[in-house]
């Protein structure tokens, strides 16, 4: 079965840094890519089940800062097979 993959992209790599942290020690995640995609942009790409994917999408909005700093977020749920 394949796992959720959370994603959360910032305009500013300092509030990236901070959220990227918090998140990852907000559920039981694994990250797959936590950088700087641009010298203004920061990425974090993570995995885990279902419920840890989005504990972890929550925590990352909520220490991100306001909504005018993120650009996009995601959370791919389980496909069947």
């Amino acid at each position: 079965m394949e796992r959720p993959l959370g994603m959360l992209e910032w305009d500013s790599i300092a509030q990236g840094l901070l959220a990227s942290d918090a998140l990852a020690e907000e559920a039981d995640v694994s990250t797959v890519a936590v950088r700087p995609v641009t010298p203004s942009r920061f990425v974090a790409l993570f995995t885990g089940e279902v419920e840890e994917v989005r504990a972890s999408l929550d925590r990352g909005l909520e220490v991100g800062g306001d909504p005018a700093s993120r650009s996009s977020y995601r959370a791919a749920p389980d496909r069947p097979s």
